[in-house]
């Protein structure tokens, strides 16, 4: 945006998930979440990458502690340990705030290393791959066959990567990147999240495509139960986001944008350049 004269965006989604729907429909075709609410109550797995729902998707909690209780796994990925992703307290459950009693949300919580969401995500598709090498029946080979491109390329450079490259990377050991992926092997239906923790680094759109790369081993894409589901923290985000609805602006809006901030600028300031 500088090169047109300014420092602002057109709206805030250009900061919150412009490389999820960048990232995404290059690969799927739609630039947004392709799960419901309705989802949640038939995934046996939940990833979470860079989002603390406790803070920014409060809502989102109730389905988190519905999927616990019925025995899903909820594997979250965060260099901290936040509150709202190990427990949660229903304050329309009046047992429980009477009792002072607390759902557990993770099953599984690894502490990465800022940015390493990337080297994690290769280490859980390497130890996929490997289980499918080994045992077979672990990917879904028609799947890729009929809906996607590109796998083969895809696994030979997954298998080409080095365990203790990907453990420097993530800050995760070997054991914790097999344990993730071994959840992942063992559930039928899987869900990916992320926020903000994920979109706002540099590698964002590669992490992401990673993330949708996991999910299609196994077709998690397109039934239910399964699929990605990228959140946005605020309703303005979700009702002008363009990374959402396809659309990208066009040069002259982002020049008219431009224009727009230089004259409030110049009024301001008494100018009658």
């Amino acid at each position: 945006m500088r090169e047109f004269g300014t420092n602002n965006f057109p709206d805030c989604s250009n900061m919150c998930h412009e490389p999820s729907g960048s990232a995404m429909r290059l690969q799927i075709g739609v630039g947004k979440g392709t799960v419901e609410l309705v989802d949640f109550e038939q995934a046996d797995a939940i990833f979470i990458f860079g989002q603390n729902p406790g803070t920014n998707h409060p809502r989102m909690l109730g389905e988190l502690r519905e999927a616990h209780r019925r025995g899903a796994r909820i594997v979250s990925f965060n260099p901290l340990r936040e509150r709202g992703l190990e427990r949660f307290v229903d304050p329309q459950d009046k047992l429980e705030m009477a009792t002072l009693r607390s759902t557990p949300i993770s099953t599984h919580y690894f502490q990465l290393r800022v940015g390493g969401d990337l080297a994690a995500v290769k280490g859980m598709m390497k130890h996929v791959l490997e289980q499918d090498d080994a045992h077979g029946d672990v990917l879904d080979h028609r799947f890729i066959a009929e809906h996607t491109s590109g796998f083969d390329a895809l696994a030979h450079s997954l298998r080409s990567e080095a365990w203790q490259v990907l453990e420097q990377e993530s800050g995760l050991t070997e054991a914790q990147m097999r344990s993730a992926g071994d959840v992942y092997v063992g559930a039928k239906n899987v869900i990916a999240c992320w926020g903000m923790g994920i979109t706002q680094h540099m590698h964002s759109v590669a992490t992401i495509q990673m993330i949708v790369n996991l999910l299609l081993l196994r077709g998690n894409i397109g039934r239910p139960g399964a699929g990605v589901c990228p959140c946005a923290a605020t309703a303005m985000c979700r009702a002008t986001a363009p990374w959402a609805s396809g659309r990208s602006r066009p040069p002259r809006c982002l020049i008219a944008c431009a224009r727009s901030t230089v004259s409030r600028r110049r009024a301001k300031m008494g100018s009658t350049r």
